[in-house]
């Protein structure tokens, strides 16, 4: 059960599913007497918990009462384990000097390091670097984090399979890219290569487990982006970050991605928008329980979190928090009515009840969904009667997607330029300008009167565009029929808020669209390729007997008259004779090509693995290739040295590909010309050997421009060669595909008129591997 809850479960399952089991684990191995695994157990659970981002203060009071426990049953590793990690919420708790340092009451690195050295206790000593790297890359000291990361590194493996591995690859690789702008072009590609190679391990743990890391990837991905800045995509990338991790409730992680996001504008120079994300990143660390970080995040940016910081002196303004966050660039108030807190929004409403719906609205992933929860929301939250939400297509056309009132929402779509029961001139008229339009009793100067707005007299329009990036998303049209006034400057914070927040989703769900779109697409042509594969390889199979049968009859026929069995024949028949014999093993020498390489390309061909012995396979396909090359009074020279390995391989398809080599070297050698076959070990690096056969001639020889096309299926570098020698080009590319099928590769070298060296290289592998 401890194996199980540490190194199998948070690899397919969320993290905090494994705290119950490992908990289960614990009281197991108390029960039972089994007090090691009972302390590994609990360490563990220990981890699980504190990166699955519990309250910290609720963490640490328990972790006070295991580590005791662990100390009556005398499991000291194991309670130091649970120290680290208590020492590790102590300092995100409260304020110190130096919080990277693993130095309080449960804690002492300056004592407990040189122990884990002397005890060899290499688990404990990755255990502490990657939470001081962890806690140095939280508060910003960047330098001590990549000092953090390089010692963190000499130990992984001690955690291999555990939790801490991928916290390392993702602490580690935000430690480093935030090198990248000080640094030189040349030291830029090696630190970017550095958080590659980090972002890469992750990303396969991501694979198995995106509940625990995919937001993890997604903040990497954005800081990538700032450094390298591509401001727009780095945006986004934070957004996704977020949103995954507040999905998957990584709450650190969340604070974290809005602390990253906050500094991202701030440097851009959009203040208000970094105060928006600043002041989320501040509830989140509040919710953890990080006092040492709200208390870094006052001190250093109290400007962005002024609306909380003033909170206890003074109600905090949900109104005006909502202009700070996202500011209304352009309005066109076309009224004289009084816009007073008579028309505006409750003032019961808080900042988090407003937050929270567009956080609902960034979690909606489906289009309709989204436009559906949209439409009620707007109604909700707007004094509107009618809403409707107009969105732009692929041809640069528009079309009314979604028509809401109060009570449910049709999804008809209709393109703005047909008859349409809606004020048309205005809506091209804001999506043109991009302007906010409030208009009160259809008064106003501006160009947008149409029959529509004449005949059914609305009291109160709203017309807006959704933007992201400068960008129209979408057009945004409201109306009340019967109330004027009704879209104030209070409703129109809220609904620019939320309109904001949805601009966001709405380009996410389409991209999500897109993805589904494209993959259904894939899917389709995967299916038509399956289908077009079968096709082809039942034709194959048909055609392959079809021309077996008379080709057999034909030989069969060839053999008896040359054994004269139905009469003597003469010498110029028995000339004719051979040669349709000939002809016809070259025929089912094709066809067998032919089905070999198609099975390969499809994947159906099954190997037969074993353990072979090198140097008597290539005597025989030497032997098979030798009365051929005595017909051209060509020399086969053989350097095989008596003691050559074993491979683990398919016995009949390497035979098979050195004959295919070897014939090859027969036919394009001239008469009296040499042919070598050579095998030698190689060491390509310090983990494999490779064993290297050589087939040598001292033949035509190919053109360099033609090196590689000699293992493309069905070619032939030179198409005079078709006419003097016999061959349709699949022979190599038959070769290439069986020694990969093998994880080997086929090299060559030659020259014009010289000859040419075909080398096959063949892994040194055991059965076992």
């Amino acid at each position: 059960m401890f194996l199980f809850g540490n190194f199998i479960q948070p690899h397919k399952e969320p993290l905090r599913d494994s705290i119950q089991t490992l908990k289960t684990a614990y009281d197991a191995g108390i029960d039972t007497g089994d007090f090691m695994h009972a302390g590994f157990s609990l360490a563990t659970h220990s981890n699980s918990r504190f990166f699955s981002g519990e309250e910290l203060s609720s963490f640490a009071q328990d972790m006070a009462s295991y580590s005791a426990v662990l100390a009556q049953v005398r499991q000291y590793s194991a309670q130091a384990y649970i120290n680290l990690g208590k020492q590790t919420a102590e300092n995100l708790i409260e304020s110190v000097e130096q919080p990277h340092c693993l130095i309080g009451n449960s804690y002492n690195e300056t004592v407990m390091l040189p122990k884990h050295q002397q005890d060899n206790d290499g688990t404990a000593i990755a255990e502490a670097y990657i939470y001081k790297l962890l806690l140095a890359y939280c508060f910003g000291d960047y330098a001590n984090a990549i000092n953090y990361a390089n010692q963190a590194q000499s130990y992984l493996i001690a955690v291999s399979g555990s939790f801490f591995v991928p916290i390392f690859y993702f602490y580690a690789a935000l430690a480093h890219l935030t090198r990248l702008p000080s640094q030189s072009e040349s030291e830029q590609a090696e630190i970017l290569a550095i958080a590659q190679t980090y972002q890469t391990s992750l990303a396969q743990f991501a694979h198995h487990a995106p509940m625990n890391h995919q937001h993890k990837l997604d903040l990497i991905e954005a800081e990538k982006h700032r450094v390298l800045g591509n401001n727009y995509q780095a945006g986004d990338w934070y957004d996704r970050a977020i949103t995954t991790a507040k999905t998957h409730e990584y709450l650190p992680e969340e604070a974290l991605a809005n602390e990253l996001a906050a500094k991202f504008y701030r440097n851009w120079g959009k203040e208000r928008v970094a105060a928006g994300y600043m002041q989320q990143a501040y509830y989140c660390y509040a919710r953890w329980g990080a006092k040492g970080k709200t208390d870094q995040l006052e001190n250093l940016y109290p400007h962005l979190l002024q609306p909380i910081l003033h909170s206890t002196i003074q109600p905090l303004n949900l109104l005006e928090t909502l202009a700070g966050l996202v500011p209304i660039a352009s309005i066109t108030h076309s009224s004289h009515a009084n816009h007073s807190s008579s028309t505006s929004i409750n003032t019961v409403l808080d900042l988090a009840t407003i937050l929270k719906v567009a956080q609902n609205l960034s979690g909606t992933i489906q289009i309709r969904d989204l436009l559906r929860q949209l439409t009620q929301i707007i109604l909700t939250y707007s004094g509107g009667d009618r809403c409707a939400i107009i969105l732009p297509q692929r041809n640069n056309t528009w079309q009314l997607e979604a028509f809401a009132t109060p009570t449910a929402t049709e999804f008809n779509p209709v393109p703005l330029n047909s008859n349409l029961p809606l004020p048309v001139k205005l809506i091209n008229y804001v999506k043109n300008t991009l302007e906010v339009v409030v208009i009160d009793r259809l008064v106003t100067d501006l160009p947008v009167i149409d029959d529509y707005l004449t005949q059914q007299q609305p009291q109160s329009i709203l017309c807006l565009p959704l933007l992201n990036q400068g960008k129209a998303i979408a057009i945004l049209y409201l109306e009340n029929q019967l109330t004027s006034g009704v879209f104030s400057r209070d409703r129109l914070l809220i609904l620019h808020f939320l309109c904001t927040q949805a601009a966001i989703s709405l380009e996410n769900a389409r991209l999500f669209s897109d993805r589904q779109t494209a993959e259904a697409q894939l899917q389709e042509i995967n299916a038509q390729l399956t289908h077009s594969i079968q096709l082809k390889d039942e034709f194959l199979a048909t055609m392959s007997h079809e021309l077996r049968t008379p080709l057999n009859a034909i030989l069969g026929m060839t053999e008896t008259l040359l054994d004269e069995v139905f009469g003597l024949v003469n010498e110029k028949q028995i000339e004719a004779l051979q040669t349709i014999e000939q002809s016809g093993y070259h025929l089912l020498k094709l066809i067998s090509d032919i089905l070999d390489v198609s099975k390969i390309a499809s994947g159906q061909i099954d190997l037969e693995f074993a353990e072979t012995a090198i140097l008597p396979l290539c005597q025989q396909s030497l032997e098979f290739i030798q009365p051929e090359a005595e017909k051209k009074s060509i020399q086969v020279v053989s350097k095989l040295p008596t003691e050559l390995p074993e491979l683990y391989i398919d016995a009949l398809r390497i035979r098979q590909a050195l004959i295919h080599l070897l014939n090859n070297a027969v036919k394009f050698t001239p008469p009296g010309g040499q042919i070598t076959v050579e095998a030698r070990i190689a060491s390509v690096n310090r983990e494999r050997d490779y064993l290297r056969i050589l087939v040598k001639d001292t033949g035509i020889g190919i053109a360099p421009e033609n090196l590689q096309k000699v293992f493309e299926p069905f070619t032939q570098i030179d198409s005079s060669l078709n006419r003097k020698y016999e061959g349709i080009g699949l022979g190599l590319a038959l070769v290439k595909r069986i020694v990969e099928l093998h994880s080997g590769d086929v090299s060559l070298t030659s020259a014009l008129e010289v000859g040419s060296c075909f080398t096959i290289s063949l892994p040194v592998l055991s059965a076992e591997c």
